[in-house]
């Protein structure tokens, strides 16, 4: 594989299939901006929720997904409906590439470590209650300046020209992924199959210990226990089988695209990741909330609360005593 082949297995092409990948984001848009509104909403005034140590990733995760869809969306959307950039200029060219690499690279850094978190929560305790504020620092100035740096160095600082279209997503791909072999593989090999292998393996091994916990568990303080730490995973694993499904294929996609010589089969996993996981990331942003909604008790109290308030007739209706028709009651 040369350099002039490897920059289009990176970056987004022209999209044959920009009306159904439009209509499955616009259709999903709405239902999961409400959620956000109202996971964001219960988080900031349930102080439970917003103290808990085991929150703090999924807290961030929902506002970097929040920021994306508010920096992103809108012109990849425009781009899916006209098949052309909205605003046509280098600078906003080379700016919609660097904050979108950043934002999606730090969601897998987030998705990653928390995977990591989680399991020290659940296997040293004592640990995390010790450092869990400072792990949470440390692995928040990591997800967030390693790739900052990265793509500000070489979005803005690589000494090659851009050839960029304004009718391919983000005006194309960059001169620093054409020049140079090495960039565009560590880029795709640390920001994308990294996180995505963590997320997989460090989840299924959690899954694996707690099962086999449960086996050497006998006593019923041990099993409750053990039924607290399979809440704690279905709290994180919702999340992790989102992010999974989508960027998993992706990474099978990108090693059938780099590694296999060039054929159909190389061509067709180019085309079905660039055309339609290069969007469909949009699926887990878009999904985020729902899953963190599921994994909260308190929230569907909240849920159940609302629901009371908006249908009091019809809760009043359902807890009216019936009383049994007698020949007493008639006689009154």
């Amino acid at each position: 594989m040369n350099n002039t082949t490897s920059a289009p297995l990176l970056r987004p092409g022209s999209n044959s299939s920009r009306p159904i990948v439009f209509t499955i984001l616009v259709s999903l848009f709405p239902p999961s901006i409400l959620c956000f509104a109202f996971v964001f909403y219960n988080f900031m005034s349930l102080r439970q929720l917003r103290i808990n140590p085991i929150n703090r990733f999924l807290m961030t995760l929902l506002i970097f997904n929040f920021l994306q869809i508010v920096v992103d969306f809108p012109f990849r959307l425009y781009y899916l409906s006209k098949q052309n950039t909205l605003i046509q200029n280098t600078f906003f060219c080379l700016l919609w590439n660097w904050y979108d690499s950043i934002l999606t690279t730090i969601n897998l850094f987030i998705m990653a470590i928390s995977s990591i978190e989680r399991y020290i929560f659940i296997f040293q305790l004592i640990f995390f209650r010790r450092h869990s504020f400072s792990f949470f620092i440390v692995s928040m100035c990591i997800c967030i300046l390693i790739p900052t740096a990265w793509y500000t160095g070489l979005i803005f600082a690589y000494p090659c020209t851009n050839s960029l279209s304004y009718t391919r997503l983000q005006c194309g791909e960059l001169c620093y992924l054409t020049k140079s072999l090495f960039f565009s593989t560590f880029e795709s090999y640390v920001f994308l199959v990294l996180p995505v292998t963590i997320i997989f393996f460090t989840n299924s091994l959690l899954i694996l210990r707690v099962i086999l916990q449960k086996t050497r568990m006998e006593r019923l303080d041990t099993m409750r226990l053990w039924y607290q730490n399979i809440r704690m995973i279905s709290q994180l694993l919702f999340v992790s089988v989102l992010y999974t499904s989508i960027f998993l294929p992706s990474t099978i996609l990108l090693f059938m695209a780099t590694m296999t010589p060039s054929n159909p089969a190389q061509i067709w996993a180019n085309n079905i990741r660039v055309n339609y996981f290069f969007h469909l990331k949009y699926l887990a942003i878009f999904g985020c909330p729902f899953v963190i909604l599921a994994s909260q008790p308190k929230m569907h109290e909240q849920i159940k609360r609302f629901i009371r308030y908006c249908c009091p007739l019809r809760h009043q209706h359902n807890t009216n005593q019936i009383i049994p028709l007698t020949v007493r009651n008639t006689n009154r």
